[in-house]
């Protein structure tokens, strides 16, 4: 079995680089006779940051205008513009793969167009196809309609217009959420060709024992957000924190973000720009409660799988959890959950939480061991395998 995965260049966003460089990885130590390719488009690539894939790698650049700098370059622009671009990048990722020998094609899904559905149709005449979603994205779309204007609504005319129509010339689905996986079967997708499969981690066995926290110090909190992006609700975060009146205090690193720090009576919120991947098991070692993001509402969203949120979970802390993740039971100790709306969080209520738990269990050990029955790449990965099997015929 060969298996071809097209990516959108992501050797600037280095979590979802880490992903992906771990899931193929992973899914090559399976017991399984797989061959994996991989193709990265997009413009000023950095290739040096892919050297970790244990795979064949290439790129493909294209330089496409987001619909973000055409909205901000140009006080009028026409649908069949971008459609043209959309069309050139297409074309130029049909002449990239026309010579590629494999069996699988698997990509990120997308928002369809007419040139991203003639696309799949080109595609499916010679792989089988096999769509990641990710997100919802017509309601991405729209949320991002209400900030940057009438280009999103458009767009997301269109992905209602040619989602169904594209769907004619997919294989099969991997959805990292049951709420996903509804939303193709609203569509009339065959229920046999999707698979829900959530994201994994990279977990490593927690055999040090750590010091208990003390009551009479600051409580650490870490939030691995990444971007400024709505749905992360930083906003709710900063709102959250000014109502705090508790006497612990509490001190909150957001990282991925260059913002001003906020200072409270009882708080310091601070913003650290950067952080590499490599780097996130020894800074997370340092905390003692990992945020999740607190905005999925805005994406009309119940449900996620986030990476942050495994990632604090392998590495030993408990999660303030503000939506539905896909591989958590809803009364599982080491889960404080919020409600998935701009209401306060009541940093009060989450600190007697920490305390009574810190008290009662060794936190660092159940959260490891968890991450490690449930959600390593390993895991994940076999059930790819697994689901590429079934849609081989």
């Amino acid at each position: 079995m060969k298996v071809l995965f097209i990516y959108p260049d992501v050797s600037k966003s280095l979590g979802v680089l880490s992903k992906i460089e771990s899931k193929l990885n992973a899914i090559l130590e399976q017991p399984y006779t797989i061959q994996i390719e991989a193709i990265f488009f997009g413009n000023k690539i950095d290739t040096k940051a892919y050297s970790g894939l244990n795979c064949r790698v290439s790129f493909v650049r294209i330089e496409i205008g987001s619909s973000e700098s055409m909205l901000l370059n140009q006080k009028i622009f026409w649908s069949i513009k971008y459609e043209n671009e959309l069309r050139r990048k297409f074309d130029t990722l049909t002449h990239a793969i026309e010579k590629i020998d494999a069996d699988f094609l698997i990509m990120r899904d997308f928002a369809m167009s007419k040139s991203g559905v003639a696309f799949l149709k080109r595609c499916r005449s010679k792989f089988k196809v096999v769509l990641e979603s990710n997100t919802n994205i017509s309601s991405e779309l729209k949320m991002k309609a209400n900030k940057h204007g009438v280009w999103y609504i458009m767009e997301a005319r269109k992905e209602l217009q040619y989602r169904r129509k594209s769907l004619k010339f997919v294989n099969g689905i991997i959805a990292v959420t049951v709420e996903l996986e509804d939303l193709y079967l609203a569509l009339g997708f065959d229920k046999q060709k999707i698979r829900v499969i959530t994201n994994g981690v990279k977990v490593k066995k927690i055999t040090d024992l750590r010091d208990r926290w003390n009551p009479n110090e600051a409580l650490r909190c870490v939030f691995l957000a990444g971007t400024f992006s709505e749905w992360n609700g930083i906003d709710r975060l900063e709102n959250s924190l000014k109502s705090y009146r508790g006497k612990t205090k509490l001190i909150v690193d957001v990282y991925g973000i260059s913002s001003e720090r906020l200072d409270g009576p009882n708080f310091e919120l601070n913003f650290i720009d950067r952080l590499n991947p490599q780097d996130i098991s020894t800074r997370l070692s340092d905390y003692h409660i990992g945020i999740s993001t607190l905005a999925l509402y805005k994406k009309n969203m119940e449900e996620a799988c986030t990476l942050k949120v495994r990632e604090y979970l392998a590495s030993g802390l408990p999660v303030l959890l503000a939506y539905n993740d896909t591989d958590l039971e809803e009364e599982s100790c080491f889960i404080f959950r919020v409600k998935n709306n701009d209401s306060r969080i009541d940093f009060e209520n989450v600190v007697e939480w920490y305390c009574n738990l810190a008290d009662t269990v060794a936190i660092p050990q159940i959260t490891n061991e968890f991450a490690l029955r449930k959600l390593t790449y390993q895991q994940k990965s076999m059930e790819i395998c697994k689901f590429l099997c079934t849609i081989s015929d």
